[in-house]
């Protein structure tokens, strides 16, 4: 049997040290209340508190730490420097038919995605398209989550990001240089009595946050997914946390690296908000996200039975034996929708995620009694 790894970091201006292989296990159910109370208790209403406990815990379910309640160490140091406030609120720039804008203005990132979204599928509802652009909003999470919410509603939904922070975090291809963030994708289909189709992906090769797990729990990533500061491959996340003195790298070469700068230009330009070339806050992440929404009932004359035909598709293409090493196809979605059914009604965190989580919610005044225990 192998050795179990030791690692140790200073977190909270306390060195923690731990096996890298624990997982503490929690009920679901503690934790959601646990981040409605954290938001509650920094000033947002129970409403948008719940919306964001249901992002951030979904993510942790479906297999995505990166932006689950892991991230809630850094909205709390954002809120400590009045960057992220809940008086900061949407607010429309453009209304023209099916198109609208929305300023974010540093709202809370999950809320205000949501909102977004919600707005796209009732224009959708109208006019058969939406196009609506939220930006500036705070960071808006996992994107994946808008595709599912608009595929839930019946609707098709497309969604391109950006980053836009004074530190950037992917060298695009050919450099070593950072120069923009991870720029994520999604695209969300609903299904005849199946989870959606679902694709969503950073056009980097690792996310961020993945990095941020890694080096929390003590384990190396994929080798090739980030350059050191001389601008060769590596595995050691240090290169990212705690320095920043590397780089993450584009997925597919030049052809992540390209979807990554239609992210940028899609979600920023028209509707007024920042690139990362202009940005303009030192400290504060900015999300924008450019929404198109279809309601495929206007389609319903000419289409027929297209979601018949979607199974059919997918299925024909599930159906590929598998390559060495896979034991069957999958279509996109289905290992976050596995991931979630095996969680059932139960969530882990390495020791080292959990410490700043469980710190985060004291920095904002819970007591000790309202931080959850492990099972």
């Amino acid at each position: 049997m192998p050795a179990r790894r030791v690692t140790s970091h200073t977190i909270a201006n306390s060195e923690i040290i731990f096996m890298a292989d624990d997982k503490l296990v929690f009920r679901r159910d503690a934790i959601h209340a646990y981040c409605r109370a954290l938001f509650e208790k920094a000033g947002w209403s129970p409403r948008d508190a719940a919306i964001t406990a249901d992002h951030l815990v979904a993510a942790d379910l479906s297999g995505h730490p990166s932006h689950g309640m892991g991230m809630v160490p850094a909205y709390v140091d954002a809120i400590e420097r009045g960057a992220l406030k809940p008086s900061n609120t949407l607010s429309e720039k453009l209304r023209a038919g099916a198109l609208l804008v929305l300023n974010g203005d540093t709202a809370l990132g999950q809320v205000a995605g949501h909102d977004a979204t919600e707005a796209a599928l009732k224009i959708a509802g109208e006019h058969g398209i939406a196009l609506v652009n939220l930006i500036q909003a705070h960071h808006i999470g996992r994107i994946g989550t808008y595709a599912e919410q608009a595929a839930a509603a019946g609707m098709i939904g497309l969604f391109w990001v950006n980053v836009v922070t004074t530190r950037p975090a992917v060298a695009p291809f050919g450099g070593r240089e950072k120069r923009y963030g991870t720029n994520p994708q999604a695209i969300g289909i609903p299904r005849l009595g199946a989870q959606p189709f679902l694709l969503d992906f950073a056009t980097s090769r690792i996310a961020v946050g993945k990095t941020r797990v890694a080096w929390l729990a003590g384990r190396k990533v994929t080798f090739g997914a980030l350059l050191d500061r001389d601008g060769r491959p590596t595995d050691d996340p240090n290169v990212i946390f705690p320095d920043s003195t590397g780089a993450v790298t584009p997925f597919g070469e030049h052809k992540g690296y390209g979807l990554a700068m239609v992210s940028e230009l899609l979600s920023s330009i028209l509707g007024g908000g920042e690139t990362i070339a202009e940005s303009r806050d030192k400290e504060t992440i900015h999300n924008s996200m450019l929404a198109i929404v279809i309601d495929p009932a206007k389609f319903a004359d000419i289409a027929g039975d297209w979601r018949a035909r979607v199974e059919r598709f997918i299925g024909w293409v599930k159906s590929s034996a598998p390559s060495e090493g896979s034991k069957e196809v999958l279509a996109p979605g289905d290992p976050e929708f596995r991931a979630r059914a095996e969680a059932g009604d139960k969530v882990s965190y390495d020791p080292g995620s959990w410490t700043v989580i469980a710190d985060a919610g004291r920095r904002v005044g819970l007591a000790d009694a309202q931080i959850p225990k492990p099972l």
